[in-house]
Parts: structure tokens; C-alpha cells; sequence
């Protein structure tokens, strides 16, 4: 969100402010139940700022405040905490029954300076994207220096749409081994780019900002085709290893993921048993009944599912019942003992 307070007259705040894991209530508890949730919030923010600001609902969970000079004789700082404070506040649901949620909000804050609304929302949403990088539940003030990170990520995003025709995207590859054997059972393709001035590039730097670009689609579709190649090919050679591949919520929501799994298989020759798609569970969550029918589709295909990071989230085993499931991966989070502990 964004907020300023002068005594100026040219100046005025605009305000852009995002709830964080949205989804999650409607998910949960139901569409309905996710536009009372909206109401509530943009009541609240509308009975923060005064009479002559301006609250509205961009798009999906995303608001906008602009607050006119001289509405309030404090920092921008103590007004996007003010609203934070009240946006945390419990929420009482009529849908279902009298259900109680929490949330949060990410918030980036830009004052006008004379610039125009244009120039005031790119700001914004420039402060705002560095609030959920940081952490969520917060809100960031526009600082020049974004402006420079902004452009970075734009050229980076420029140069990720030509990582595939160049060829600088490559599979590394994971095994798993069995214990008791210590034999090489199976292998996880895991992605990287090498980047021509940058060098090799993890996924953490440039996996979210395909995801944000669609760009997650082409490129996961790109992967499934190798890992499924480099895995027929070490058949030929007598190593049955089963291959993973992670499949983000923007694939698992495309309609042609399962065109691209059957493609993959049909042009390497590998069995589809041998291939084991990963989702995560927070994926998994965000529209249960599409995405259920989606992964019964997979699975007549006869690939294996796996659920990863399963405990970061909020479903349960009983949850998971509705899934086709072969495996799932606990998070590590669960599987170092606490110091102290016996």
C-alpha cells in the first residue's frame, strides 16, 4: 500500500495493498466466503482513511488507497501501520458458520511528488512487490533505488524469454538413493541457467519471476520433454531409475499439462510408470476440485504423483485423501529433532 502525509498541497498518497494467501480462504472455506472476507477488508480500509480519500478494489485481493494532502498530520510510515494493525484483526465469517480467519497484507507505499497516476502506481506496486519478497505482513516505502532492481528484473525477464531458443537452460539431476542397497533408485531434474554474463543462475533467482510470466509453462513443458529423454536413454542402458519432475501451480492449472506429459512420454519411449510428477502442496490447495480431476487425468496416464513439502501448508492426511497420491515428501522442517528434545 502506499501513504504519505503533508502539509504540502501538491503531494497526495496512493496506496496499493495485497492480501497475502488469499486463496487459502477460498480454498478452504468457499468462494462466498472469499467475497465476505473482501467486503470486510475494504470496509475496514474505508473506515481507516477519511472522507476525502479514496479506497478501491483493483483486482482480486489487490486495494488501493490515495490519500489527498493534508488528510492526516502524521508520517505515511504510521498510516500503512495503522492499516496493517487493522487489516490483522480476526475476522468473524457468516459463511460457513461464524468461522474465524486471520489475515494479512502486504502493502507498498509511494507518495506523488508530482508524478502521475501512472508513474504513482508503477511505484507502488515496484514497493509492494518488495513487501512480499520480504517476508509478507508489512509494508515497504518506495525508495529510487527500486527503480534500478525493478529494471534488473525486467532485463532478467527479457533475457529468461530467449534462455530456451539460446539453449542456456540445463537439467541437473538428484538421485535417491535406497538405504538398505545404497543403490541409485531414482532422480529428481532439477533446472538451472547459464546465463551468458551472469553465469549459472539457480532456480530461487529465476523460477518465481517465470511463474509471475507465464514463461513457467514453455519452460516446464521444455524440462518434462529432457528429463523424460535423459531417462529413456539410461534404460537403454540397463539403469531403471525412476525420473522426477516438478510441476508448478501455473502448469498444473494450464490446460495443456496433460498433453505435454503425453507428448514427452510418446516422443522419449519411456514408460510412463517411470515418471513421477511433483507438486507442491501449497499448489495443490489453492482450487481443490480442478485440481484433483486434473491429477486423476495425470494418473490414468499411469505416472506416479508425488506431493512435496507436504506439512508447509494447511491440509492433513485425511485432506489428501481426495488426491491420487504416490508419494509424499515431508518438509524438512520435520525431520530434524529440536535440540533438547528425546
Amino acid at each position: 500500500m502506499t501513504a504519505e502525509a503533508s502539509d504540502e498541497c501538491e503531494p497526495c498518497a496512493h496506496p496499493g495493498d495485497h492480501l497475502d494467501d488469499f486463496q487459502q480462504i477460498n480454498d478452504r472455506f468457499g468462494h462466498p466466503a472469499g467475497d465476505e472476507l473482501l467486503q470486510t477488508i475494504a470496509a475496514r480500509l474505508q473506515a481507516v482513511v477519511r472522507g476525502d480519500d479514496t479506497v478501491g478494489r483493483l483486482a482480486g485481493d489487490e486495494f488501493v488507497a490515495l490519500v489527498e494532502p493534508g488528510s492526516f498530520e502524521v508520517a505515511p510510515e504510521l498510516v500503512a501501520e495503522r492499516i496493517l494493525e487493522v487489516l490483522r484483526q480476526p475476522i468473524t465469517l457468516r459463511t460457513p458458520s461464524q468461522a474465524t480467519v486471520t489475515i494479512t497484507a502486504s502493502m507498498g507505499v509511494a507518495t506523488a511528488r508530482g508524478l502521475s497516476a501512472e508513474a504513482l502506481m508503477r511505484e507502488a506496486h515496484v514497493a509492494l512487490y518488495e513487501a512480499k519478497q520480504a517476508g509478507r505482513d508489512r509494508y515497504v516505502l518506495f525508495r529510487s533505488a527500486m527503480q534500478a532492481t525493478l529494471q534488473g528484473r525486467l532485463l532478467l525477464q527479457t533475457d529468461l524469454r530467449e534462455a530456451l531458443d539460446r539453449e542456456e537452460l540445463f537439467l541437473l539431476y538428484q538421485p535417491t538413493i535406497e538405504l538398505q542397497s545404497r543403490h541409485i533408485v531414482g532422480v529428481e531434474a532439477l533446472i538451472r541457467w547459464r546465463h551468458p554474463a551472469r553465469g549459472v543462475i539457480a532456480p530461487d533467482a529465476f523460477i518465481p519471476l517465470a511463474e509471475e510470466t507465464g514463461l513457467i509453462v514453455p519452460i516446464g513443458r521444455w524440462v518434462l520433454a529432457q528429463a523424460c529423454k535423459q531417462a529413456s536413454a539410461w534404460h537403454e542402458e540397463s539403469h531403471s531409475v525412476q525420473v522426477s519432475v516438478n510441476v508448478s501451480a501455473r502448469q498444473l492449472d494450464h490446460k495443456n499439462l496433460l498433453a505435454d506429459v503425453q507428448g514427452a512420454l510418446a516422443d522419449s519411449g519411456l514408460k510412463a510408470t517411470s515418471l513421477t510428477l511433483e507438486i507442491t502442496e501449497t499448489a495443490l490447495m489453492r482450487d481443490a476440485d480442478p485440481t484433483a480431476q486434473q491429477l486423476r487425468k495425470l494418473k490414468a496416464l499411469g505416472v506416479r504423483i508425488a506431493i512435496d513439502d507436504f506439512g508447509t501448508g494447511y491440509s492433513s492426511l485425511a485432506y489428501l485423501r481426495q488426491f491420487p497420491v504416490d508419494v509424499l515428501k515431508i518438509d524438512r522442517a520435520f525431520r530434524h529433532r529440536p535440540h533438547g528434545l528425546s
